[in-house]
This record gives structure tokens, C-alpha cells and sequence, in this order.
């Protein structure tokens, strides 16, 4: 999970804007697993005059950038 707020400390974004950011997560896929759910969500939006997510991507091997 990526979290963005405008706090300071206990998010993604350290209190500030984050504009063309590359981020990568890394998640455990379970023995057997044939499929997977990929959801974005933005909630309690303020001043949400333009949200994206683009060029999602998801690899088995290693994503370099």
C-alpha cells in the first residue's frame, strides 16, 4: 500500500507533493495462486483537482527502473 497525506511523518509522501514518482512494492504471491486483484482507491480527497495512475505494471521477476 502507498499512503500520501499531508502529514509530516507516517505516510509515503513525507508531508509534500509527489509528482511522475516511480514507486515498486513487492508482495508475497501464495502457493497455488493462479490470479490476482490489483484496486486503486483515493479517499477523503481534498483539493483533488487531478489524480493518475498510469503505466501500472506487474512482473514476476525483478522491475528495474
Amino acid at each position: 500500500m502507498v499512503f500520501y497525506s499531508s502529514d509530516a511523518t507516517g505516510n509515503d509522501n513525507a508531508g509534500k507533493d509527489v509528482q511522475n514518482s516511480f514507486v515498486t512494492r513487492q508482495f508475497a504471491v501464495p502457493a497455488g495462486a493462479s490470479s490476482v486483484t490489483l484496486k486503486f482507491r483515493m479517499y477523503d480527497a481534498g483539493n483533488n483537482w487531478f489524480w493518475a495512475v498510469d503505466h501500472v505494471r506487474l512482473d514476476s521477476s525483478p522491475i528495474k527502473g
